[in-house]
């Protein structure tokens, strides 16, 4: 699948379902937890009074399944409110949601294992809570990586459980993953507690064997292993994982194709989705099948509409005849969509108000799609009538891209600037404009008579965009304390973390070989120069992950052939990078002068969008606002 990675961009909405955070209130929950039960619990806001807006959200773990059930509450006007505990239930985690802005306890969320009728916790309830700290929950309930949670929470089950093998594997991958124990080690003490499983229908057991294998090399026997359970239980949340895994190691463009589909139809909320199905449908219609596939995928019974989506938008990309064809395709399911909804396809892990916002999100796609197909049939108007749909009732989902098309289609008709100017206007407002909206912007401002000049009223924009932006990000203001270590600088000299407190942080992990850290540099250059004489500002370029044997001379050769001027920092052994759980790079963490995360970012978006962003990061802690 790795080689037939899709050429298309195809981005039309962002998440609709990742709610802004905001500060955490407080909420009280009982001493212990029975399953079965009823529940109550309050909460109290951190600054506006408790509204019958605010609305309880549970995610309940059971031993085996590595995705919650999502349970919801309205909290009475008292800041109470009541909640039913599952009787297979082991670990729950908790957030509560005011429209669509969570409280999610600073990414951290609220949480307890949960008793069984004799009140002994259950086995795998820490085991639980561990996996929720290494990242790989769904993006409405995951929670802020670390390994050093993860590892406590394994302990714990150990101590009520030592011989539990899912939490000694666990801890020995960690020793392994942080350097303490050898491959060696390692390898001995996983291919030992492997050797004693006699039951391998436990999907929890399956799952933590194939990746042990697969982490010291044993490939052939991890996929023995997963294969016999996988045929057994094709749909089950393994055989997901597994047949990805299987997609990626794929050369043959027709088993690709064959084995995507399936997935698609077995696996539709997938948080792989995207990227598949982006890889899938460009190979389809080199191999002149997509229309077959679209065709097939017609008569299921429950259609994802961002496939759907995707597939019209790849039909006609790949043969513009198919245009009137994929309309009406597209309409055909917009109106299915509108007249049943999607109240059948809601995964278990999304609460109903959080599915709802998604089936927006969904039905958004669909029809911003469809216009941006009405704009290549040249029928414009029809285009404009969608894209405006979508930019007036999903205004903050919307990637640019979609304000792009519509401002410069109404700019295409001079008797619609005024509309062209109040869209490139509300696309500057809510930072989601490019140079063409801004351009427009400029050039249709005779249309509008409430502003003197265009001065003044990029004045007013300009003001209204960075408080909008700060705003935003005030609320999603982590709040995580910063695990103090040490780094060596360029000279070798070891540089104590808690040397910096007081100071405003920029941390930013990084490689040679990174091709997207390579990128971001020139704008990071540019954001240093900025602050460089700023006492109070300190950046921390802190080299990870390198491959070269002599890191430092491949370090040292590639910021003075690029004239980079910023602090340049190595993390032995990966340490500090472990510490802050980085599973990627470039990983960027802005942290306050009290030694609080307020804010991390993985990738690189763009220059301009890197510059804006660290400015208004750098200025609100700055500030006095923490």
């Amino acid at each position: 699948m790795k080689k037939f990675v899709c050429k298309y961009i195809y981005i039309i909405l962002l998440s609709a379902i990742v709610a802004v955070s905001v500060r955490a209130g407080e909420l009280r929950l009982p001493d212990y937890i029975l399953q079965g039960t009823v529940i109550s619990v309050m909460y109290k806001p951190s600054k506006n009074p408790l509204t019958d807006n605010h609305t309880l959200i549970a995610y309940c773990y059971t031993s085996s399944n590595v995705k919650p059930t999502a349970y919801q509450s309205s909290f009475s006007d008292n800041g109470e409110a009541t909640l039913a505990i599952p009787r297979d239930a082991v670990y729950v985690m908790f957030k509560v949601m005011t429209g669509k802005v969570a409280d999610d306890n600073g990414q951290q969320f609220w949480d307890m294992p949960i008793m069984d009728k004799d009140k002994k916790i259950p086995e795998n309830a820490y085991f639980r809570a561990a996996i929720s700290y290494l990242g790989q929950l769904p993006e409405n309930c995951k929670r802020a990586v670390s390994s050093a949670k993860a590892e406590e929470m394994l302990r714990q089950e150990l101590n009520l459980y030592p011989e539990n093998i899912l939490a000694k594997a666990g801890i020995a991958m960690l020793a392994h993953d942080n350097k303490k124990i050898t491959k060696l080690e390692f390898e001995k003490q996983i291919r030992g507690l492997f050797a004693a499983v006699k039951d391998w229908s436990r999907e929890e057991i399956v799952r933590s064997a194939w990746r042990s294998f697969n982490a010291i090399g044993e490939k052939k026997k991890a996929d023995s292993i997963a294969k016999a359970f996988v045929t057994k239980h094709p749909t089950s949340e393994f055989a997901e994982d597994y047949g990805l895994d299987v997609l990626q190691r794929l050369n043959d463009q027709k088993q690709v194709i064959e084995l995507g589909m399936s997935y698609i139809l077995h696996f539709p909320h997938s948080k792989e989705m995207p990227m598949l199905a982006q890889g899938l449908a460009p190979v389809a219609a080199s191999l002149s099948v997509l229309d077959s596939l679209i065709e097939r995928y017609s008569k299921e019974k429950y259609r994802n509409p961002f496939v759907v989506s995707l597939f019209a938008f790849i039909q006609v990309d790949a043969d513009s005849t198919k245009i009137p064809a994929a309309i009406a395709y597209l309409t055909k399911e917009r109106e299915a969509f509108i007249k049943s909804g999607a109240r059948h396809f809601k995964p278990r892990w999304l609460s109903e108000m959080e599915w709802t916002e998604k089936e927006e999100s969904l039905m958004a796609q669909i029809t911003a799609t469809r216009g941006f197909i009405y704009e290549r049939n040249n029928q414009k108007m029809y285009a404009i009538a969608d894209l405006e749909d979508v930019v007036t009732q999903y205004p903050l989902s919307c990637h640019e891209v979609i304000y792009d098309k519509l401002v410069t289609l109404l700019y295409e008709d001079r008797n619609l600037w005024s509309k062209a100017f109040t869209w490139s206007g509300k696309a500057m407002e809510l930072s989601r404009a490019n140079d063409n909206i801004k351009k427009i912007n400029q050039e249709t401002f005779a249309a509008s008579s409430e502003y003197k000049t265009y001065n003044d009223y990029r004045m007013m924009i300009d003001s209204k965009a960075t408080l909008s932006r700060r705003q935003s990000m005030k609320n999603q203001m982590l709040r995580q304390p910063m695990p103090m270590g040490k780094l060596h600088n360029k000279d070798g000299k070891v540089i104590e973390l808690s040397s910096f407190l007081g100071k405003t942080l920029i941390i930013d992990f990084w490689a040679t070989w990174c091709g997207p850290c390579r990128a971001s540099f020139p704008a990071m250059q540019k954001l240093y120069d900025k602050y460089k004489n700023n006492s109070k500002v300190e950046f921390l370029i802190v080299n990870c992950w390198e491959r070269s044997d002599d890191k430092k001379k491949v370090v040292d050769e590639f910021i003075a052939k690029n004239n980079y001027t910023f602090p340049v920092y190595f993390d032995e052994n990966d340490v500090f990078a472990k510490s802050l759980g980085v599973t990627g790079i470039p990983a960027k963490f802005f942290v306050s002068p009290t030694g609080l995360i307020q804010f991390k970012e993985s990738g690189f978006q763009g220059e301009a969008k890197f510059i804006e962003e660290g400015i208004d990061k750098i200025e609100l802690l700055q500030s006095d606002i923490q």
